[in-house]
């Protein structure tokens, strides 16, 4: 896939792949946004496909290819005590929603989540090094 993207009842949200044909999804780049007041539907003739994003600022520096930072932060949760911000309860729910596409598109029918899980705390803005003993 080039590209992640995430629709929900507010508008959209792109997650795009830095280098799609080479390697494995880096998914790096700005994270786009588009709502239904910014939408190219309504446009014809078509215009350039990312003229209608918005661009999200991040105020974190790991933009792309941060597989290894749920990990990370699961060794400083158990040094310190904490939670974990990846939980398995995060990890069941998205598992959840995964299996539950799969099931909506076999028959074709809407697909309610049951499970749920708490919303995190943010990672700090200068993770990893905020976690410095």
């Amino acid at each position: 896939m080039p590209r992640i993207e995430i629709y929900g009842t507010e508008g959209t949200l792109l997650i795009n792949d830095i280098d799609p044909f080479h390697g494995p999804n880096l998914f790096g780049g700005p994270l786009l946004i588009r709502t239904k007041d910014h939408s190219r539907w309504r446009q014809l003739p078509r215009m350039d496909r990312f003229k209608d994003w918005k661009e999200i600022v991040s105020e974190h520096p790991y933009t792309e290819d941060t597989r290894g930072i749920g990990l990370a932060d699961m060794a400083y949760a158990i040094r310190d005590h904490r939670p974990e911000r990846a939980s398995s309860e995060m990890a069941y729910h998205a598992l959840e929603a995964m299996t539950g596409l799969l099931t909506s598109s076999a028959q074709q029918l809407f697909y309610q989540v049951k499970s749920t899980c708490s919303q995190p705390s943010p990672l700090p803005k200068n993770f990893p090094h905020s976690e410095q003993a």
